[in-house]
């Protein structure tokens, strides 16, 4: 199978929800296991997507971020990954439209899967497609 020059993209929050990066790390997450599920079937290897996983954990985690990742989807590099700048404050979702913008996401996106409503809505507005999950 090719891979399509596409992403399918991820918010991490709405794959594990209560990730808490500055005190403890697995703490008192929770898996999204139905969306792990699509997220896996959706890989490169299987389906022919690429994944973009997004996150507004600070980039000084990516270690961390990347070892979580590998936990619970059981692979390591055929993702990429959009972090935070540790110098940025903004809100999350000023940062994921400057993402859009400036060049950040590398390939068109299939569809979005987010944790909250106005970030689904916020890709809706940019005419892409999104669901809040």
């Amino acid at each position: 199978m090719t891979v399509e020059d596409a992403y399918m993209a991820f918010e991490l929050g709405a794959i594990i929800s209560g990730v808490d990066l500055v005190s403890e790390f697995y703490g008192n997450s929770s898996y999204n296991w139905n969306l792990i599920q699509v997220l896996t079937a959706l890989r490169p290897h299987r389906a022919g997507y690429r994944i973009l996983i997004t996150t507004s954990i600070k980039e000084s985690k990516r270690e961390e971020v990347k070892k979580l990742i590998s936990n619970f989807m059981d692979f390591e590099e055929d993702y990429d990954l959009l972090m935070r700048a540790d110098d940025d404050n903004r809100d999350y979702i000023e940062i994921k439209n400057e993402w859009f913008h400036n060049g950040k996401i590398k390939y068109p996106v299939r569809m979005f899967f987010e944790r909250s409503n106005a970030h689904a809505d916020m890709w809706r507005g940019l005419g892409l497609n999104s669901a809040q999950v």
